[in-house]
């Protein structure tokens, strides 16, 4: 019976693209590339479906059951996705450059730039705490977590 829901979603798109644009099969592939893959499908409150959400987007609401998959994250940030930070020295001769951009590491901590890295550390521990706190508290009934085992 769900299915049939996700079908008859898949036809309405199928035939809104077909009345507003060119008809043929490549462009509606074209177009379900771009924009058709964003749509969704929306369902009544009691059907009985699983809704998948991130986090953030389930903040402030509530759900019988939860299920986390990936109970497993950095508190800091990732090595691959260190952001920049633009700072602006204080130490001559630094100080005439105005501001800076530095790449977020562990090394600035020894450098003139540390005080900036401890800001950023600290900010980026308490955003992923946060995310830890609303994941835990999304559930009325169950939760279930799923972590990856330590390899030994």
């Amino acid at each position: 019976m769900e299915l049939i829901a996700y079908l008859l979603a898949f036809q309405d798109h199928v035939l809104g693209f077909a009345g507003s644009k060119n008809g043929d099969l490549s462009s509606f592939l074209e177009w379900w590339k771009t924009e058709g893959i964003k749509k969704s499908v929306v369902l009544p409150e009691n059907q009985k479906a699983i809704r998948v959400l991130t986090i953030h987007k389930s903040k402030g609401l509530e759900f019988r059951v939860v299920i986390l998959p990936f109970l497993s994250w950095n508190l800091d940030h990732k090595s691959l996705y260190q952001p920049t930070l633009w700072v602006k020295p204080d130490s001559p001769p630094f100080n005439k450059l105005g501001m800076i951009p530095v790449k977020y590491k562990k090394d600035l901590s020894e450098t003139i730039f540390a005080d900036y890295y401890k800001e950023e550390k600290y900010s980026s521990y308490l955003d992923n705490l946060n995310l830890l706190y609303v994941s835990m508290t999304r559930a009325k009934d169950v939760i279930y977590g799923f972590a990856p085992s330590r390899s030994r």
